[in-house]
């Protein structure tokens, strides 16, 4: 993604979360790897980033590039995420690194109901 403006999120301006469905015990490994966004700005959310990866999926090699994100309110998620990259970051108008704005994950019961999923095959 580049060269956005982004008025509000309800959450996060760049979402990665594979805490979904059947967990570790589903059939395959998600993956999400070489992703960059440039030049993307957000005037409001939740997070600058929320990205969490189980031990055995991956998150890898996340570039953010000239971005600027103001009224975050709570800050960054990155647990599991392998390889993140800063370049010219700001989260509320101060220069931003990979660690500089972490916090910890929410617990699932403040996730968003569209986040939070029956497990495949449950209730059958």
């Amino acid at each position: 993604m580049r060269d956005v403006t982004v008025g509000q999120v309800a959450d996060a301006v760049l979402s990665m979360d594979l805490y979904y469905e059947e967990g570790t015990s589903g059939p395959f490994r998600p993956v999400i790897r070489d992703v960059e966004m440039r030049n993307v700005t957000s005037r409001k959310s939740d997070y600058g980033v929320y990205m969490r990866a189980y031990p055995n999926s991956e998150i890898s090699d996340i570039r953010l590039v000239d971005c600027r994100f103001d009224g975050v309110a709570k800050g960054n998620v990155d647990e599991g995420v392998r390889d993140l990259r800063f370049e010219r970051v700001a989260i509320n108008g101060r220069p931003a690194t990979p660690a500089s704005h972490r916090v910890a994950p929410k617990p699932d019961s403040q996730r968003l109901p569209s986040d939070v999923r029956v497990p495949a095959g449950a209730g059958r």
